[in-house]
């Protein structure tokens, strides 16, 4: 089994993931705004999750991005349950 994902690992996958949807430079994403400030709607929000699950390698719900509305809170919450998986 991979070792666990840590919250600067899942941080930059978001950012430059959501830089390649909105089609701008990953040095533009602030990590502390809110995604929805960056005009994802809810298609973005479920393929972001979709996606994320593969990468993080275990399953999380598909309301993560508004439960978790920014980058850096996001990748926190996920590094947390990452190393509580693997613990299981």
């Amino acid at each position: 089994m991979p070792a666990p994902k840590t919250a600067a690992e899942v941080q930059g996958w978001l950012r430059v993931r959501v830089a390649e949807l909105l089609g701008v430079p990953s040095t533009e994403i602030d990590v502390t705004a809110e995604l929805a400030s960056y005009g994802l709607g809810s298609l973005h929000g479920v393929t972001l999750a979709s996606e994320l699950q593969d990468f993080v390698g275990f399953r999380i719900s598909a309301t993560l991005v508004w439960d978790y509305p920014t980058i850096q809170g996001m990748a926190q919450f996920l590094a947390e349950e990452a190393a509580l998986n693997a613990e299981s």
